[in-house]
């Protein structure tokens, strides 16, 4: 029931899966020919599983609820644009799997755009709060970012980093620059025991 779900995640999480449940599901039953929407949905709850819990670390709990919402959220643009453009996102994910590279990167080559931003702009029209949308655009280059403090989009960087560490140990995709900046690039190895993972040497 609902109740229980509010109950057991809280309103603001719960919240956040109605909002998200429906946007995967509007791309099953292949729609996005050459990704698997059910992994990029089990990806997501991850990553704002990993984003809620560096938040709490981090002692900024006042952000956690945002930063869970964008960790859902924030690869939402890769299903729109293999529906959109399905040849030519097959040719992006084709090259970044043969050359382990980010997908962001050869995207605004090949597209004119990322998934990041083709993201944060459905959910910019859908009115979602500006620190959501940061920390889904710029995700993957939180340098873009003006902030000099902990924010969601700190959280969410910071967990899809993660994610991908056993994933792809031969590329880290940390910004530490960023993390120095904030005077936060220490705290990694306290995140990842609050994520559950084992701290790198």
């Amino acid at each position: 029931k609902a109740e229980d779900a509010v109950l057991v995640l809280g309103a603001e999480r719960t919240r956040a899966l109605v909002l998200a449940v429906p946007v995967f599901t509007r791309f099953e039953a292949g729609l996005c020919p050459g990704i698997s929407t059910e992994e990029v949905w089990q990806h997501s709850v991850e990553v704002a599983t990993f984003a809620r819990d560096i938040s709490i670390q981090a002692g900024a709990p006042e952000v956690a609820d945002a930063a869970f919402t964008a960790g859902l959220l924030h690869d939402v643009g890769k299903l729109l644009l293999a529906a959109n453009l399905p040849a030519e996102y097959a040719v992006v994910r084709r090259h970044c799997e043969e050359r382990c590279t980010a997908e962001s990167e050869f995207e605004w080559e090949r597209l004119g755009t990322s998934h990041a931003e083709a993201a944060a702009c459905l959910f910019g029209m859908w009115g979602l709060p500006l620190p959501v949308l940061e920390a889904i655009a710029h995700h993957h280059r939180p340098d873009l970012g003006d902030q000099t403090t902990f924010t969601p989009l700190t959280a969410v960087h910071v967990a899809n980093a993660f994610y991908y560490e056993p994933r792809q140990p031969e590329r880290s995709q940390l910004d530490l620059n960023y993390l120095n900046r904030l005077g936060l690039a220490d705290m990694c190895n306290e995140w990842r025991l609050a994520c559950g993972l084992p701290p790198l040497l």
